[in-house]
């Protein structure tokens, strides 16, 4: 039976599918196995992603609101 990371995990995975290519995934913890036999594991390289920076304003550099309202402008007045 063949073993590979969990797809969600790689695709929120800050490392890159590169850096998997020498990994052994027979080792890593078994989350799930599917009905061709094939195991999804818990890599152990998983490297979550960073949050996207905070919305500036390209004036000033003033941290935005994540959700403006219809016409409402910044706060810092830009």
């Amino acid at each position: 039976m063949s073993c590979q990371p969990k797809g969600s995990m790689c695709m929120g995975c800050s490392n890159g599918s590169a850096a998997c290519a020498g990994r052994n995934f027979g080792s890593m913890p078994v989350i799930q196995v599917y009905p061709d036999g094939v195991k999804a594991v818990n890599c152990s390289g998983h490297r979550a992603a960073q949050p996207a920076p905070a919305r500036r304003c390209i004036s000033c550099g003033a941290v935005a609101p994540a959700v403006l309202e219809e016409g409402q402008g910044l706060p810092c007045g830009h």
